[in-house]
């Protein structure tokens, strides 16, 4: 696990280090072992510099998987889901063609139980743009758009969102119901909006 990712004053058991070989070039030295529960698992977890060479936060070793008795499910090439025992864990992710410089529409998948909420945005690396939404849920898919802004065509894997819970507030009068005296500043705002899609 990369040291970033850690909550600030976990202790590290550095008297436990491994020299990593064959990511990369050269030799990795880690910075010691720290112990985190997933789901009341304890799981021993090597920590990394933030600069390791691995776009993952951290990996699960196949040793702890055999340990757990887990059972990996892949779709797609992707684990869908793993199952610990008696208990299953669903990891669904999707994966999305993003050709360059376009504008198109995903679906992913959601765990939440609210029916419309927030997208935080969505961290999918330089020039792509996700997220950052208010959003509906149908079947567990909420649907969003994604910005490609980069001349590569790119494969886009994002996991399961979370919708945030907003509050609403109600639609106020009707601008044909009021005064109008904002109308050709919503019309050139509009322009503007247009101009830059």
């Amino acid at each position: 696990m990369k040291q970033r990712e850690l909550t600030p004053g976990l202790p590290i058991n550095t008297s436990i280090i491994h020299n990593l070989t064959g990511i990369g070039s050269g030799m990795i030295r880690t910075l010691g072992e720290i112990i985190i529960p997933i789901r009341e698992i304890p799981i021993q977890f090597q920590v990394v510099p933030d600069n390791f060479s691995i776009s993952q936060t951290g990996i699960l070793g196949v040793s702890f998987l055999q340990k757990q008795k887990a059972t990996l499910t892949f779709r797609e090439n992707l684990p869908s889901v793993v199952e610990f025992e008696e208990e299953s864990l669903s990891c669904t992710f999707s994966s999305h063609d993003l050709p360059l410089r376009t504008k198109i529409l995903i679906a992913v998948s959601t765990f939440s139980k609210l029916k419309t909420g927030y997208v935080r945005q969505i961290d999918a690396g330089h020039g792509i743009f996700a997220g950052e939404v208010l959003a509906s849920q149908r079947n567990n898919l909420v649907k969003l758009f994604v910005i490609n802004s980069t001349f590569d065509h790119v494969t886009l894997t994002i996991p399961a969102i979370e919708l945030e819970s907003v509050d609403v507030k109600p639609p106020g009068p009707r601008s044909s119901k009021t005064d109008n005296s904002n109308k050709s500043l919503n019309k050139d705002n509009a322009q503007r909006i247009a101009q830059v899609i």
